[in-house]
This record gives C-alpha cells, structure tokens and sequence, in this order.
C-alpha cells in the first residue's frame, strides 16, 4: 500500500514538473511572439513610408542610430516585452 502511494506521488510531481515547463516554454514563446511582432511592426512603419531604417551609428547613445533603433528605443521606453530583449 504504501509503495503504491510512493509511485503515485512520484507520478503527480512528474506531471506537476512536465505541467510547468511546459508553462515556461508557453510563456517564451509568446515573449518572443511579442517582440517579433513588435520589430515587424516597425519594419513595416519604416517600409510603407520609404524610410531609412539605419543612421551613420549602430549605437543606441548615440544620436545619429537612425529610424529603427530610435523606434525600437521608444517602444522598450513604455513596452516591457521590448525593454527586456
């Protein structure tokens, strides 16, 4: 009786451990999911109005970073999901 409660306790934390990493791999998922949305967005901002996307910099100090660093800097100001990556 008891190494039968034994197994089915070893299962249930099995399940529970397979249950939250699945939750993990669903949460960075849809992280990534987000910033790419968010980077195609820009893309596309940048595209349909004929834009330049870089400056003379690839620095984000720096002033001259162009278009889609400038953006993409604005966006991480007020997005989480962009601030972290």
């Amino acid at each position: 009786m008891l190494a039968s409660l034994m197994q089915i306790g070893k299962k249930k934390r099995a399940v529970d451990d397979e249950l939250y990493k699945n939750t993990l791999q669903q949460a960075a998922g849809n992280f990534w999911r987000k910033v790419s949305e968010r980077i195609l967005d820009v893309v596309f901002l940048l595209s349909t109005n004929k834009l330049a996307f870089w400056g003379s910099s690839d620095n984000m100090k720096n002033y001259h970073k162009g278009n889609f660093l400038s953006i993409i800097e604005l966006l991480a100001k007020y997005d989480p999901s962009v601030e972290d990556s």
